[in-house]
């Protein structure tokens, strides 16, 4: 029937629409693309990631199909735990950059607080 491995493939929504906000935020920011983070089975992988003088200020997910799993944002706090960092994660709808026709003066996000 299907591909069983669908759920790890990127639809061409998500991918056009993480390049979009990866344009935005490369204005202002060093952003590196799906960089691994943690260890063992604490890593994880965000769409994103802006840095501030080579550190970690933000991690980045473009939601399509789904919010992200409470999984992934625990190997995130998890990190900011271990790491001693405070890092903010961002959920940003990818209809909602797709819908954009300039880049905004304001992106519409949802913040969780890691620490």
């Amino acid at each position: 029937m299907g591909n069983k491995n669908a759920c790890f493939l990127e639809s061409y929504k998500h991918k056009a629409a993480k390049n979009v906000l990866k344009s935005w935020l490369s204005n202002s920011s060093e952003v590196r693309t799906e960089q691994y983070f943690g260890q063992n089975t604490y890593t994880f992988k965000p769409d994103l990631t802006t840095f501030t003088e080579g550190f970690v200020d933000a991690f980045w997910e473009v939601v399509h199909t789904h919010e992200m799993d409470g999984r992934k944002l625990g190997k995130m706090q998890y990190y900011c735990y271990v790491t001693g960092q405070e890092i903010l994660c961002h959920e940003v709808d990818a209809e909602w950059i797709l819908r954009q026709t300039e880049k905004p003066e304001r992106i519409e996000k949802f913040t969780y607080k890691l620490t």
